[in-house]
């Protein structure tokens, strides 16, 4: 079954004793339906049966798009009544769970979907994410370490472990994954920033003065309709 495509966003988090919550509109946490390539295998189910789990499937997302998390969640459990073994479906109950901030439940959704689905970074990083809401780091950073094998140069995996490894106290490490995030997108503007705010909470302000600036640069660029490449010289982006 395909999935409905969901906005992404990186999750809002603590960085540094003291320092104020980022917020969720600004550094989202990717929630990403799983993409299109990502489906269960053809459910043993009558056509009438999946059809039905499928537009439950859409209305669920559409839903959700809307900011109606609750109402998600509601028609996912109705669609996996229809489909129980599909694990987009248990993924996306997971997301509604997760934006309702019930992060037990969400857990357990990506427990299932793991289940059917074992190497699914997607599910991995969010499940990672929900562990960290929970307090539960070790847990946390076990999947983001694994979805990070699996995903490379998924640049929402790394910045999500370096929110987990800086609210641990793994500040170089922390920077290590902010790094990668910029070599990946070096106009990752949120990533440019937290990477400032470490940077001088270490001492190394000059550093962290440069990324302040790129931000900056990346920030009026954007405003202008332009992109803000590695080189300093700002381009249109193509159609």
């Amino acid at each position: 079954m395909a999935a409905t495509a969901l906005t992404s966003c990186r999750a809002a988090a603590w960085m540094l004793a003291g320092s104020v919550m980022l917020p969720l509109a600004q550094h989202g946490l990717a929630f990403p339906a799983l993409a299109s390539g990502e489906t269960s295998p053809p459910a043993a189910h009558a056509t009438r049966q999946r059809e039905a789990a499928e537009q439950l499937l859409r209305l669920g997302g559409e839903a959700m798009a809307g900011g109606d998390f609750a109402l998600g969640r509601a028609r996912f459990e109705a669609a996996l009544a229809h489909d129980p073994d599909d694990p987009v479906l248990h993924y996306n109950l997971g997301l509604a769970y997760h934006r309702l901030e019930k992060f037990g439940e969400a857990v357990a959704s990506y427990d299932r979907a793991l289940a059917l689905r074992p190497d699914s970074w997607l599910v991995l990083m969010n499940r990672g994410i929900a562990y960290s809401a929970l307090s539960d780091t070790s847990s946390a950073l076990a999947d983001l370490d694994r979805a990070a094998i699996l995903a490379h140069d998924e640049k929402d995996v790394f910045f999500n472990r370096a929110l987990v490894r800086g609210r641990a106290g793994s500040l170089e490490g922390a920077l290590d994954d902010l790094r990668h995030v910029i070599a990946l997108d070096c106009n990752d503007h949120p990533a440019r920033l937290l990477r400032a705010r470490l940077l001088r909470h270490l001492g190394h302000g000059a550093e962290a003065e440069a990324d302040i600036a790129a931000a900056r640069r990346i920030e009026a660029a954007r405003a202008v309709g332009r992109e803000e490449p590695c080189d300093g010289t700002s381009r249109t982006p193509a159609n």
